[in-house]
């Protein structure tokens, strides 16, 4: 049993070497910077949207996530891809932007309760370390089938402290709706956090959660003040710190009170801006340093904790 389970998991690195292998290093839809007065423009291509169930407190995470950010940069505009972090009172950077996605997708998937857990396109949870190859081939997979999006987007312009955006988007039609997210990058984590490595910071957190209906109206979530203000329909501005690194995504989706009677989970289109630097080292290739990651991490999968050891940290199983 021992070797056919380390069989499958060295031919999951091999496959994920391949596929990284084979994508090419596509320019990503990033910046390092927003320059004062300059206009940005940002258009939606064929990108797919990943989101991962992740926790500080998860080991498996903490091994393969610092690479992830690379694995997206190296997709290029292929890939968005967002961190979810559970409220579970020991996961330090959690937010109420990520529990209502969370909230989201358990409307639809009972079993979202293991970490790391990806998420393609809203499909069901790909659970543990060894499925990246899944991700990576789903992925593919979908962006073969999907359509550029230059009706979805947005102009960026930097004032001073202020970006302002003016989102193009069709019309939000019954059933649907248009969810911009704000994603912050090297977060620490709060004190009471438990760390499976201890003094890391966490990147594609999602921090704010905002929402337009088909009634044209917007509903927002966010942990105290939104730094993101909408000042009309498809207009808004971002109060954020230029030396803070972030994220911009609009998706295209089924609305969340519609999304457990519909056929599909899919998004009709997802675009991304960040304003960060690039995690691809020059001259560096982690892409093996990601596999022995994985390979370390073997079958493993931290199991949702449910009790708590007497230190306070949580328990977790491995499979």
């Amino acid at each position: 049993m021992g070797g056919a389970r380390a069989s499958r998991s060295m031919l999951a690195v091999m496959l994920v070497l391949m596929l990284l292998g084979s994508a090419p290093q596509a320019a990503a839809l990033r910046v390092d910077a927003l320059n004062d007065g300059e206009d940005l423009r940002v258009e939606g291509r064929t990108t797919v949207l990943v989101e991962e169930m992740t926790a500080t407190w998860c080991a498996t995470c903490a091994d393969i996530d610092p690479y992830l950010a690379e694995v997206a940069d190296r997709h290029g505009s292929r890939l968005a891809l967002v961190s979810l972090h559970p409220q579970d009172g020991q996961d330090g950077v959690a937010t109420n932007a990520s529990e209502a996605r969370l909230d989201r997708w358990r409307s639809v998937h009972d079993d979202l309760g293991q970490t790391p857990a990806f998420l393609v396109e809203g499909e069901a949870p790909l659970v543990g370390p060894e499925v990246w190859p899944d991700v990576t081939r789903r992925m593919l997979e979908l962006e073969s089938s999907r359509s550029a999006r230059p009706d979805l987007g947005f102009v960026a312009t930097r004032d001073g402290p202020t970006v302002h955006l003016e989102l193009m988007a069709p019309e939000v039609t019954e059933g649907r709706q248009l969810t911009l997210m704000v994603l912050a990058h090297e977060q620490r984590p709060a004190s009471f956090a438990v760390e499976a490595v201890k003094g890391s910071t966490y990147d594609r957190v999602l921090v704010e959660l905002h929402t337009l209906d088909s009634e044209g109206t917007w509903s927002h979530v966010c942990d105290v003040d939104c730094a993101l203000q909408v000042n009309t329909t498809l207009h808004a501005s971002l109060l954020w710190d230029d030396e803070v690194p972030f994220s911009l995504m609009l998706i295209d989706e089924i609305a969340d009170a519609n999304l457990s009677t519909s056929t599909t989970t899919h998004s009709a289109g997802a675009v991304e801006l960040a304003v960060r630097p690039s995690s691809v080292a020059t001259g560096a290739d982690h892409r093996w340093a990601l596999a022995a990651a994985m390979l370390a991490g073997g079958l493993a999968v931290a199991v949702w904790p449910r009790d708590v050891s007497e230190s306070g940290r949580k328990n977790s199983e491995e499979e």
